[in-house]
């Protein structure tokens, strides 16, 4: 073996091989990315994905091959080489992870994982007040008698953390005693605040805080069965159509796969026509139920969001027939698109700005319906405000030394005569009572999914 020199070329040749095989996934994200790269990059696995791929291909396997150095000594680069590496390797299996997303006994793990973490991260930020407090106060006590346990802040810090995996400390009690096994008065005194912090901290810490996170993470596990399975349908979807972002075909290859040529013209591919019997059909009743109730529920969802969309655009709409129907005099020279121009301006980018809202609602399809309305509900309000400030500050020419003299003849011929519709005349108590409606009406829908 050392005589055809494989112990020497192997390792190279292996890292080469790595080199090259870590170029495929890369070049697959990258695939996925140019069917949408600002969808692409909100997603902190596929960041995280790109991330490790990219530490493989552009650090870890030069080093290994000798062509990055970073100007350190070698046992200084074999640190960091083993540090990198140990980074990958746990980042790399806790992708694995991902596969469940296609296990249908096990995919609904990943979203109901995901609501236990925030349990974790709430407990941590009370644990934190404790933890800190307890290192420096161990610290402090055993700070003159040289015990390793508490001998600096961080190994403090390390010591007290173990504890409520059943790590208790008592050995650094006798670290009060002297040579001879006697205690002087002051380190009796230390010795007894040591043992009774221990104690106070193994019965908060690991009977308190520990039983009350088993308690929050239960209630969410409870409360998010059900929404985590079918969060899990919704990962399931995205998990195919990442596959089919990642071939990347351009229009022409899709429209291919939709429709065939025909004798007369394109015809729709018949597999989106197919039906499948119900006898072949092979779930199970309580999946059929569920599917079902998915089914009822995004029904349900979009006409809730297309309710308050005609609220929405009708409100607009009569904002601006309403600031339209004046009779100005010499109407034929003074047109409304250059008198009203910014005021017709912030009517449109509103009323576009809002059917976003409304249609990234809508394609939530009703998923966790609690999260997506209040984020509406918070995106239209913050819109509304914005619309009603804009509208009033182009209406009264705000800011503004001189009107434009169309729009002070517009405007003065709106406020001296009474409209045809029974609607008020006053821009401002209009807009106010658009915003007060639609506002409203978020209001009862929101008590309505909470009911």
């Amino acid at each position: 073996m050392d005589t055809l020199g494989i112990t020497h070329y192997f390792p190279n040749f292996n890292h080469l091989v790595l080199w090259l095989t870590v170029t495929y996934f890369p070049a697959t994200e990258i695939q996925e990315a140019r069917a949408g790269g600002q969808k692409y990059f909100k997603s902190s696995i596929n960041k995280g994905q790109m991330v490790i791929y990219l530490v493989i291909f552009f650090i870890f396997v030069p080093l290994k091959l000798g062509l990055l150095t970073f100007g350190m000594q070698r046992d200084s680069l074999m640190a960091v080489e083993i540090g990198v590496g140990a980074f990958i390797s746990i980042s790399l299996w806790l992708l694995t992870v991902e596969f469940l997303e296609v296990v249908p006994s096990a995919s609904y793990l990943l979203p109901m994982m995901s609501n236990l973490l925030q349990d974790v991260g709430f407990f941590f930020i009370f644990f934190g007040g404790f933890q800190m407090g307890l290192t420096i106060t161990f610290y402090q006590l055993f700070k003159q008698t040289g015990d390793e346990s508490f001998q600096t802040i961080t190994q403090s810090f390390i010591t007290t953390y173990f504890v409520p995996f059943g790590q208790l400390p008592l050995g650094s009690l006798k670290s009060f005693q002297g040579k001879d096994g006697e205690q002087s008065a002051k380190n009796y005194i230390l010795a007894s605040c040591a043992t009774i912090l221990i104690m106070f901290h193994a019965a908060v810490v690991v009977i308190l805080l520990l039983n009350m996170l088993l308690a929050m993470m239960n209630k969410t596990f409870e409360a998010g069965f059900e929404k985590a399975k079918t969060e899990a349908l919704t990962s399931y979807a995205k998990c195919i159509l990442r596959l089919e972002e990642s071939i990347y075909l351009i229009d022409g290859d899709n429209e291919s796969l939709i429709y065939f040529q025909g004798p007369n013209g394109k015809v729709v591919n018949p597999i989106f026509q197919d039906t499948i019997p119900k006898t072949r059909n092979s779930l199970s009743d309580d999946q059929e139920a569920e599917i079902n109730a998915y089914w009822k529920k995004k029904k349900e969802w979009n006409q809730l969001i297309d309710d308050l969309e005609n609220t929405l655009v009708k409100g607009l709409k009569d904002i601006k027939e309403i600031i339209l129907d004046v009779k100005v005099p010499n109407k034929s020279t003074i047109k409304a698109e250059i008198a009203l121009k910014e005021e017709l301006e912030v009517l449109s980018q509103t009323e576009i700005r809002v059917k976003d809202f409304l249609k990234s609602a809508k394609d939530t399809r009703g998923q966790d319906p609690e999260k997506a309305l209040k984020r509406l509900v918070g995106s239209v309000k913050r819109e509304l405000t914005t619309f009603e400030d804009d509208m009033k500050r182009e209406w009264h020419c705000e800011g503004e030394e001189v009107s434009p003299l169309e729009h002070k003849i517009w405007v003065r011929a709106h406020k001296s005569i009474a409209h045809k519709s029974a609607k008020s005349a006053n821009v401002d108590e209009l807009l106010s009572e658009f915003k007060k409606t639609v506002t409203g009406k978020m209001a009862t829908m929101f008590e309505q999914r909470k009911d």
